[in-house]
């Protein structure tokens, strides 16, 4: 069976899609962070790649850093979810994509440093200074916010879709009609001033639940958190 991106691409085509990913800060004694030099860009970023069918996200990222560096990793903490639409890319081959990238910081179990040879072409730890003027906006961001050591996950802010690119999960299913497919969500915990938590009752499944949806392509979660409870 085809790996899930070559599947979905074939159904699709080369237009804007939103893919999850998770990604790895990965850090040696010395405080110098692990980039990844990729074969298809010309940047260097943190190690990670595109989520599976049959995987969660931690699984994700600990078989991404596997297969691309060599290194056994074991998650340690999650830094939050970034997926602001400044991000989006455009491979090599036309593919466009608004990456919904889960960050973690991960510290090294065993294993030997090697590049793939596909993906990776080169793999240096760096101080972390000289490793953000090799990296792409997004990986910039989930860097400086790994170094900051924040108590909470990150909170992107708010930016909401263009009307052109809303519904992008009903657009989607008319390429690849009922089939499986790995896609970003949002839920809010929304309490009141007595601490009762808000519920909602849903159409489709006749249970209770709380709000939350499909995040839209050009938003950020917390844009997708707020209008999905709005709505």
């Amino acid at each position: 069976m085809a790996d899930y991106i070559t599947w979905l691409r074939a159904q699709t085509g080369p237009r804007p899609l939103l893919l999850v990913y998770a990604a790895a800060a990965i850090f040696n004694d010395a405080g110098e962070v692990l980039l990844q030099h990729r074969s298809d860009f010309a940047w260097a970023g943190l190690p990670g790649g595109l989520l599976e069918r049959g995987e969660n996200l931690s699984e994700c990222v600990v078989r991404e850093v596997y297969e691309e560096t060599g290194l056994h990793v074991e998650v340690e903490r999650l830094e939050g979810v970034f997926s602001h639409p400044d991000y989006t890319l455009t491979y090599p081959h036309g593919d466009v994509v608004q990456p919904w990238t889960v960050c973690f910081t991960c510290r090294i179990a065993g294993g030997m440093l090697r590049p793939d040879g596909h993906e990776t072409t080169d793999l240096k730890f760096y101080p972390p200074a000289e490793a953000l003027t090799y990296m792409p906006p997004q990986h910039r961001a989930m860097l400086r916010y790994a170094l900051d050591r924040a108590p909470w996950p990150v909170l992107e802010p708010p930016v909401y879709a263009p009307p052109d690119r809303r519904e992008h999960i009903l657009k989607l299913r008319e390429s690849v009609g009922a089939a499986c497919v790995i896609f970003p969500g949002v839920t809010a915990a929304v309490r009141d001033g007595r601490g009762r938590v808000l519920a909602t009752l849903r159409r489709d499944f006749g249970t209770w639940d709380m709000p939350g949806g499909w995040c839209e392509l050009g938003e950020t979660a917390t844009a997708a958190v707020i209008r999905e409870t709005r709505e």
